[in-house]
């Protein structure tokens, strides 16, 4: 008898605990993707040399996870011209992170506020800024 009632209680309460997190907004796992391509420029902040520019394709799923691809555009020499990279990352309220490549070599954080990127970062070793916008 004891056993019946602990399993129905503990089946109750499993099924409020999902309940709860699926009705959540922050775990809306109906909400579809949200893709948003960039114009981007990727800028040392000390030292002197152009900006890299390129395009940033983002994918906004649920629960604040970010991926897409970037694709290098510059006149300048890049490596990453013309190359298709792989991003990961999150947002939380406005707050962007994301990294280029792998094993974050290139990590950048800041804001997204209507449509317009401002982030920071180190690549090997020195500081970028990583601005851009929305292509509509």
């Amino acid at each position: 008898m004891k056993t019946t009632r602990a399993l129905g209680f503990s089946a109750f309460f499993l099924a409020l605990v999902a309940c709860i997190v699926t009705s959540s907004p922050a775990f809306a796992v109906t909400q579809n993707p949200r893709h948003v391509t960039y114009d981007v420029a990727i800028k040392p902040q000390t030292g002197i040399g152009p900006p890299r520019t390129g395009i940033l394709v983002l994918t906004f799923n649920a629960g604040g996870i970010v991926n897409g691809t970037y694709r290098g555009t510059s006149i300048a020499p890049d490596p990453l011209n013309n190359r298709i990279t792989q991003v990961t990352g999150g947002i939380q309220n406005h707050q962007l992170w994301i990294d280029i490549g792998m094993r974050g070599s290139m990590r950048f954080s800041g804001t997204l506020q209507h449509g317009n990127l401002s982030l920071s970062g180190f690549m090997r070793g020195r500081m970028y800024t990583l601005t851009g916008a929305a292509v509509h």
